[in-house]
């Protein structure tokens, strides 16, 4: 039972960190374009990340076996997640892209009763359904249209969805024969490989040269950086792969909801954003079904 809260706190810690990304991928957006923001963030996560391997204050050896092992989880993320949530987004508006990405935790449902053999019951649909309708009412509210020409980008986001259950299932599956560290410090170094290596093809050895001046000589642009690398990045990704060493990975994945109800919280404190009716309509029914399937959890067992 002890390990069970662990996995419940873990989770609720990830959504706090990313719902505040949200607030610090505003700010770094208004310095560089998306892709510049990605490397520089797994940058930083990989720096980090290096630092504590020396340390030895994550004292791990990676295997040949180990990263063959990986080699799923790097493409669905952080490769295929980031990457598809980039291209979608720029052709879909955001609050319409918030409602894609939220289908992850059916998806991460799916998924979990077939490979991993999770039982679905009528209570968990209602309350995952519950949460979505939350973000489904501000969304609507906010002002949502559907364009013909964003087909494309609305299936980039849903495959984006897709890769993010997927890596939950994989997590799931192999995080007590890996170690939810090592799978995290594995996906940090793919990321920071893979998208530099593509800010690199994109803007040429010289233009990525300047894109660093830049990302690390303005301490406006540096610190959310930071944030998005560290906390965002890596810490969530911990807390994502031990969450999911301690529940049932389509329980962990409705915990990204809450990140929408934070988000909204860190713009009415940070950005000084006023706070709507609706917004506190569908926060409520956000956290009703987030708690409402954490606490069918408990009684299940």
């Amino acid at each position: 039972m002890q390990n069970k809260k662990a996995g419940y706190l873990a989770a609720v810690s990830m959504s706090l960190i990313v719902g505040f990304s949200f607030y610090f991928s505003k700010i770094a957006l208004s310095f560089a374009s998306p892709l510049e923001v990605l490397a520089h963030r797994f940058t930083a996560a990989a720096v980090f990340s290096a630092v504590l391997l020396l340390l030895k204050v994550l004292p791990m050896k990676i295997t040949r076996e180990d990263f063959l092992k990986f080699l799923p989880f790097s493409i669905f993320y952080p490769i295929l997640f980031f990457l598809l949530q980039i291209i979608g987004l720029t052709s879909v508006q955001s609050s319409l892209a918030s409602i894609i990405q939220a289908t992850t935790p059916f998806f991460t449902m799916i998924l979990a009763a077939l490979i991993l053999k999770e039982k679905v019951d009528q209570k968990k649909i209602f309350f995952l359904l519950l949460s979505l309708s939350g973000i489904l009412y501000i969304s609507i509210h906010k002002g949502v249209s559907f364009q013909g020409s964003s087909v494309l980008g609305y299936a980039f986001l849903l495959f984006s969805s897709f890769s993010s259950a997927a890596n939950f299932i994989l997590v799931r599956k192999y995080a007590r024969s890996l170690g939810h560290l090592k799978i995290t410090v594995m996906a940090v170094f793919a990321g920071f490989i893979f998208f530099n290596a593509a800010l690199i093809f994109q803007l040429g050895l010289r233009g990525s040269l300047d894109s660093y001046k830049m990302a690390f000589g303005s301490v406006r642009y540096l610190f959310p950086i930071l944030f998005l690398g560290i906390p965002s990045t890596l810490f969530s990704s911990m807390l994502t792969n031990f969450s999911l060493t301690r529940i049932e990975a389509s329980t962990m994945s409705v915990f990204h909801h809450l990140g929408t109800f934070v988000s909204i919280f860190a713009g009415v404190v940070l950005l000084k954003e006023t706070l709507f009716f609706y917004e506190i309509i569908g926060s409520l029914l956000i956290l009703l079904g987030v708690l409402g399937i954490t606490v069918t959890g408990k009684n299940k067992r």
